[in-house]
């Protein structure tokens, strides 16, 4: 009989196929509760689990089994994966990683099916929009950032108050619009820190503004205020915006200092200089 295929189990002879039947289907619910069980789903190792290697035998001398193999490994690899994303999407979270590990770390995500997954899909459609804006934000940051560079560097010190070109007042009017809408969508931690010259350049071009118009209506201390903010906002633009930023600072102290002294006051940064 056994050479006929029938294999004697328990004291009776069965068709060999019936029996590696029935020894597929023992290991298949054996193997479903070894991967529910498993804490974190990746513990477990699956492929190389005695039983797993075993069925993989049985489905390749009977193909009909093969469907259980590449169901168990499809559920096996659908946990796995949503540990992964929810591991990667922490990582993601932790206010300290850079932009560059962030990257990769999304370029990791993208390979775990994210679609599957609706807070992994969200994260990366912000991202690619994050990072599209920033791309394109930061290449004309970089050109406002040199026209502001120029300019400024025909102020002199004994009148500080800068007289933009109107070009350059409304390219950093509208990259300030584009910014404020930009930071509205809570974009990714690290690719809002990519943008911090871009917001920089934007605080200058905002800045200069509302400092002409605290001079002119002898708002020192305030001036002093906005100045001090925009000192450190200042330095990642260039050496001649963070000069400029310097003498008006001065001018607004001197200023202010002439008014405390019961003096009248000008308006204007070059008042008291």
């Amino acid at each position: 009989k056994f050479d006929s295929g029938q294999i004697k189990t328990d004291g009776t002879w069965i068709a060999r196929k019936e029996y590696i039947s029935a020894q597929a289907k023992k290991l298949t619910r054996l193997l479903k509760a070894d991967i529910a069980n498993a804490n974190p789903p990746d513990s477990f190792e699956l492929k190389i689990d005695p039983k797993y290697v075993a069925l993989v035998e049985y489905s390749e001398s009977d193909p009909s089994l093969k469907p259980l193999v590449s169901g168990l490994l499809a559920n096996y690899t659908d946990r796995v994966r949503v540990e992964k994303r929810g591991k990667l999407l922490a990582v993601l979270k932790d206010p300290s990683i850079t932009s560059a590990k962030a990257a990769s770390v999304v370029a990791e995500l993208r390979t775990l099916k994210p679609e599957a997954d609706p807070a992994s899909a969200a994260y990366l459609k912000s991202w690619d929009a994050a990072l599209a804006t920033v791309k394109t934000s930061s290449a004309k940051a970089d050109q406002l950032a040199t026209g502001l560079e120029t300019e400024l560097a025909a102020v002199p010190a004994d009148n500080p108050e800068p007289k933009l070109s109107l070009a350059l007042e409304q390219g950093l009017a509208d990259l300030n619009r584009a910014m404020i809408v930009f930071k509205a969508t809570t974009p990714p931690a690290p690719l809002l820190a990519d943008a911090q010259k871009t917001l920089a350049v934007c605080a200058v071009g905002v800045g200069f503004k509302e400092c002409s118009a605290l001079f002119e209506g002898n708002q020192f201390l305030q001036a002093q205020d906005l100045l001090s903010d925009l000192s450190s906002q200042a330095v990642l633009v260039g050496p001649e915006t963070t000069r400029v930023v310097g003498e008006l600072q001065k001018s607004a102290s001197l200023n202010r200092a002439t008014a405390g002294r019961g003096g009248q006051g000008q308006s204007g940064p070059n008042a008291a200089v």
